[in-house]
């Protein structure tokens, strides 16, 4: 009559959407995606997410534009590379940075 409950958060381990298990759950919060703006609902909904919110989440954070541009960048190469080329192979050297025209988020 005792309820085993364990839960794993995991927010950028997207290979663990591919177990599967009589005693595992996927659960993830609903998001409202439109015209590359995200809207978190709060709502806990079965399944997988659909995509990473990892950069919109950092966007909400206050990260800067910069840092964003830059995450963008790279995960477009990610997600265009093939599985079995190396990952980093395909990114871009990072473009020069500008001075911050803001306090950095460890200031």
């Amino acid at each position: 009559d005792v309820i085993k409950c364990k839960t794993l958060f995991a927010t950028h381990y997207h290979e663990l959407t591919r177990m599967e298990h009589k005693s595992l759950k996927m659960l993830c919060m609903d998001v409202d995606e439109r015209n590359g703006t995200v809207v978190f609902l709060r709502k806990v909904k079965e399944g997988a997410a659909e995509d990473s919110y990892g950069i919109h989440v950092a966007r909400l954070a206050g990260i800067p534009q910069q840092v964003t541009d830059r995450a963008n960048v790279i995960l477009s190469h990610i997600q265009a590379v093939a599985a079995d080329r190396p990952v980093l192979e395909s990114v871009p050297a990072s473009v020069p940075q500008a001075a911050p025209k803001s306090p950095g988020l460890f200031s």
